[in-house]
Formats: C-alpha cells, sequence, structure tokens
C-alpha cells in the first residue's frame, strides 16, 4: 500500500488499482457498529463518572455540615464565654462606680461643711471689721 499511486487519473486505473483504493479506504473506515459500541463506552464511563461525582459531593456535603455544626457549636461556646465574662467585668465596674459615687457623695459633704466654715469665717471677719471700733470701746469701757 505504500506503493499506491496517489497521482494516478481515472482513466489509467486497473482492477489493482481500484482494489488497493478500496482496502487503502476500508481500513480508514469506522462501521457503524464500532461507532455505537464507542458511543456506548463513552455513555457507560459518563455514567460511572457521574455516580462517582454525585458520591463524592455528597461526601463533600456531609464533610461540610459536619465542619458547620462544629464551628456553629464552638461559636456558642466563645459566645457565652465572652458573655459571662462581660457580665463579671459590668458588675466589677458597676461595684468599683458605686465605691466612687460614695467616696465622691463623702467628699461633697466634707468640702460643703468646709464651705460653710470658710462662709462663717468670712462674715465674722467682714464683721470685726467693720464693728471694730464698737468692739474696742465695748471692751475699753
Amino acid at each position: 500500500m505504500a506503493d499506491l499511486k496517489k497521482d494516478i487519473s481515472d482513466e489509467n486505473l486497473t482492477q489493482k488499482d481500484i482494489v488497493q483504493l478500496l482496502l487503502h479506504n476500508a481500513q480508514h473506515m469506522v462501521t457503524r457498529e464500532d461507532l455505537k459500541s464507542d458511543i456506548r463506552e463513552l455513555k457507560q464511563d459518563m455514567f460511572k463518572l457521574e455516580g462517582s461525582l454525585k458520591q463524592d459531593m455528597s461526601k463533600l456535603e456531609g464533610s461540610l455540615k459536619q465542619d458547620l455544626s462544629e464551628l456553629e457549636g464552638s461559636l456558642k461556646q466563645d459566645m457565652s464565654k465572652l458573655e459571662g465574662s462581660l457580665k463579671q467585668d459590668m458588675s466589677k465596674l458597676e461595684g468599683s462606680l458605686k465605691q466612687d459615687m460614695s467616696k465622691l457623695e463623702v467628699n461633697i459633704a466634707y468640702l460643703s461643711t468646709k464651705f460653710d466654715r470658710m462662709q462663717w469665717l468670712i462674715v465674722t471677719a467682714i464683721l470685726s471689721i467693720f464693728l471694730k471700733d464698737y468692739l474696742l470701746a465695748f471692751i475699753q469701757s
């Protein structure tokens, strides 16, 4: 077949050349049965691949659901710990604020008495300045 002449014209074809051409073409042709069997094999391979992909996807989905539930549980635990910590901190802060407020009230009361005493001192100093002449005259008499 390697010696097949490609440049043979139609008028010079011999019976041997025609048989060689037919054999050559027959070797490169595929029968319908071969195509159908190949198509069936491809379809079977596709169905197997589809089944495998579905299994892999269901495994992945199950794994993701499990991971999400574990993450959700972990987040709930963390949030409850954080909530407890915040409540504890708030109660400490509230106690501290109450102590500070009571100290402030004591300081205000102390300053109020000091201010009252200062006012009386100022009033008596002013009165003694204005009435010093009368006081001296009263003391000398």
